[in-house]
């Protein structure tokens, strides 16, 4: 998983156009995401976003979007950063689905967008492949 944000990260930071200087800053910034392993709908949930860098005293969270997968909407999302560079977040979901957060995060001259999937309710996905074989299993049993 830390390497799929280092790769998000990495990527928006290409992305970005970032002019940044390779020499101030010797890797990017670890993100860190505190959420609830089960969310259910319509239940306010608490949610924590820190970054590790050596520049955490410049840290600045300008936007919070969520946006259900499949659907175009996207709704701001209302935080709370502390001293500390701590991002809190306090929201609910109104239905069961995949949902993206993603942030915009200034720190010092660059800036940042990582995305986080939240999982509310129960999802499934049907596994295609899986159906098949059972399928194909039985019909060797004869």
């Amino acid at each position: 998983m830390k390497k799929i944000i280092q790769l998000i990260v990495g990527s928006a930071l290409l992305l970005s156009g970032c002019t940044y200087a390779t020499d101030t800053m010797s890797q990017p910034p670890e993100i860190n995401w505190t959420v609830p392993e089960s969310i259910e709908p319509n239940t306010e949930v608490e949610m924590l976003i820190s970054l590790q860098s050596e520049e955490q005293k410049e840290l600045k969270a300008v936007s919070l979007v969520l946006q259900k997968q499949g659907e175009t909407e996207t709704t701001a999302i209302p935080f709370e950063q502390d001293n500390a560079g701590r991002i809190n977040i306090k929201t609910s979901f109104e239905k069961e689905g995949i949902y993206n957060l993603r942030a915009i995060i200034e720190l010092g001259e660059q800036t940042i967008r990582p995305t986080r999937q939240i999982v509310v309710g129960e999802v499934v996905v049907p596994d295609e492949k899986k159906e098949e074989s059972d399928h194909e299993g039985h019909s060797d049993h004869h």
